[in-house]
């Protein structure tokens, strides 16, 4: 893939999962609304790397993960290229801190480097000034306490005083060699984490992910439950507790929620008895082979649950002796994580989830939106399948799964209801690398200096959009929710309806009317004045909102709450003096589409007629205008 075109933030989750590390991102904006300035900042298995900026969200975050990820895969190759024990390698301060500093040295070491942190009040001074502190604690080795305006700022200086202290002790060794001191606690460190099932590695091991891999694998929804934020502004502590099928286990108590909700997750799975390094290996390694043999631990009774993972011999309902054979095949298996890798979230909402996601067959990206297996999501299924035209996001397949896929950096686990049982939908589609409309018009308000040929790109934009909506009627289905946010650009700047989830069929009766269809379905801003008012509806609500969607690619507004005053003025064919002079043939065509009766509303058909003649006089103008007799 060219570098321009990787996907950093999918690269860096893709990293992270292989390493079983946490991903988070900190997001912050500075800048009045029409030149926003956004930056962002990856945070790694808890350490926070440098910030990206842009003038996107999606920009700046995408810049972030790249800075990480540079910053990491640098780091790799550092320890391929670099013995692990060279005292060059642990004393040179490769990273882009003394905090990274210390997580890279206690990775090479397998040591635990835990920071306790506390605040304190300055003394010798008539106005106290409340100060933070932090030490480093590895096994019984207490470093000394450093101090700072900021909590960043006194671990920053905690970890420069464990760095000199290390390295101070190999230098005067002489031999590269660390203090035998460090050394035993290495020693001791790996005797410990023998015996005692993860004692002192909360920081290296991701609690969440493996909670979310333990509830895939066994059809289990779960939930985070806030229970209460305590403690003063300044150092406030979290709570949360897990929720699993309407069971709540221990709380977890973090300074941040992402901490809280790691320790719950750590007591959930301390409850079901699998925090040990046997299970976590079990679910860590489920896609290895079912040939392996690893011991499974027995389940509280109050769950009634065996861990039947793929190397267990342990079943759901009684105990087995029998490893499986490859004669029988899991039914947990997910056609979604065996078909695609390189997935990562791009919208969510009430409908469900939508990724995208790398094929492996093909190497190509689809979108893949997942969502409850209902009469809805089939309705949409069975309209897309039959729907192939260049200006709709084209389907490719679907199929079922008794899970939903989770991603667990966006935490969307908390719209799974707990004990749900409920069948999901996977549909692959197009994907789309290309911007949303809503996106191409709110640029073109916020910079029309950048965009003089406004006009003639709303035009072709338009008419794709009415190609579209000329070929669903056609079908004898509307689409019902017609807007820009459903609307993008495919690979070759093609215009692309999308988001057929509200799709109906055009029936009529034996005397040629339209079936009474009074559902008050769509988006209220675009939906028409029949759908308002729930009166009987067919395929024009297209028309209509086609109507309201061209006014919005021609005419600049200033601000969103603009738009919102004479949004229904423009409903109502109200529009604005200079829009009727500056746009005379479009003012005309528009009104005709926004028609309050939806008889006297044109077919897409006949619009696209009108659109070609208006281009093809317009072309012939200026021909003319530029001969030369």
């Amino acid at each position: 893939m060219d570098a321009g075109q990787r996907n950093y933030v999918g690269s860096l989750h893709e990293l992270a999962s292989k390493k079983g590390w946490s991903v988070d991102f900190q997001e912050d904006t500075a800048g009045p609304d029409h030149i926003r300035k956004f930056t962002v900042r990856a945070v790694v298995n808890g350490q926070v790397y440098p910030e990206g900026s842009g003038n996107k969200k999606k920009e700046a975050k995408k810049d972030a993960a790249k800075r990480a990820l540079e910053m990491l895969e640098n780091d790799e190759l550092a320890h391929t290229e670099t013995s692990l024990d060279s005292s060059d390698s642990l004393s040179l301060v490769t990273q882009a801190n003394f905090i990274c500093w210390v997580n890279e040295y206690s990775h090479k070491k397998k040591l635990s480097f835990i920071p306790i942190e506390t605040t304190k009040m300055s003394s010798g001074a008539k106005i106290q000034i409340c100060l933070y502190a932090c030490k480093y604690v590895c096994g019984d080795k207490e470093f000394p306490e450093a101090t700072g305006n900021s909590k960043k700022e006194a671990k920053e200086a905690a970890a420069k005083l464990v760095h000199e202290i290390i390295t101070k002790q190999i230098d005067e060794n002489g031999n590269g060699e660390e203090n035998p001191n460090i050394q035993n606690l290495s020693l001791h460190h790996q005797q410990r984490s023998t015996t005692t099932d993860t004692e002192n590695t909360t920081a290296d091991i991701n609690y969440i992910g493996l909670l979310n891999q333990y509830c895939q694998r066994f059809k289990e929804a779960y939930t985070f439950k806030a229970v209460e934020k305590r403690g003063p502004a300044h150092v406030p502590e979290f709570v949360y507790r897990v929720v699993i099928d309407k069971n709540e286990y221990p709380e977890g108590q973090g300074k941040t929620a992402k901490e809280a909700k790691q320790k719950a997750a750590q007591h959930a799975l301390s409850e079901l008895n699998l925090d040990s390094s046997s299970q976590i290996s079990s679910l860590s390694s489920m896609s290895e082979s079912q040939s392996s043999s690893v011991p499974a631990t027995p389940i509280k009774q109050k769950r009634q649950i065996a861990a039947n993972f793929q190397n267990s011999p342990v079943t759901n309902k009684q105990p087995s002796t029998k490893s499986p054979t490859a004669s029988s095949p899991s039914t947990n298996s997910s056609r979604f994580l065996e078909e695609f890798d390189t997935i990562s979230g791009i919208g969510k909402g009430g409908f469900g989830s939508v990724f995208k996601a790398r094929r492996k067959l093909e190497d190509v990206f689809f979108a893949v939106k997942i969502v409850k297996f209902n009469e809805k999501a089939c309705k949409e299924v069975n309209a897309l399948s039959r729907l192939v035209h260049v200006n709709i996001m084209r389907y490719h397949t679907s199929w079922t799964e008794e899970s939903k896929y989770i991603d667990e950096t966006s935490e969307t686990s908390s719209n799974s209801l707990p004990g749900s049982r409920s069948k999901y939908l996977y549909i692959q589609l197009e994907f789309c690398d290309g911007e949303t409309l809503r996106k191409w018009i709110d640029d073109r308000n916020y910079h029309p200096e950048k965009y003089p040929k406004r006009r003639q790109e709303a035009e072709d934009i338009i008419k794709q959009v009415l190609e579209a909506v000329k070929y669903i009627h056609l079908k004898g289905r509307f689409h019902r929710d017609l807007k820009p946010l459903n609307i993008m650009f495919g690979h070759e700047g093609h215009v692309k309806v999308g988001d057929f989830g509200l799709i109906s069929e055009e029936e009529k009766d034996v005397d040629g009317h339209l079936l009474e269809r009074t559902q008050e379905t769509g988006t209220f801003s675009y939906m028409s004045p029949e759908q308002r008012k729930k009166q009987v509806y067919g395929r024009k609500v297209d028309i209509y909102a086609g109507g309201l969607i061209f006014f919005e690619l021609l005419w600049q507004f200033g601000t969103m709450s603009e738009k919102y005053e004479q949004w229904e003025d423009i409903r109502n064919k109200n529009f604005p003096e200079k829009f009727s002079i500056m746009f005379d043939f479009e003012d005309k065509l528009i009104k005709q589409m926004l028609s309050e009766k939806p008889e006297e509303r044109p077919e897409a058909k006949y619009l696209l007629c009108k659109l070609d003649h208006s281009s093809d006089t317009t072309v012939s103008t200026k021909h003319k205008e530029n001969k030369t007799y």
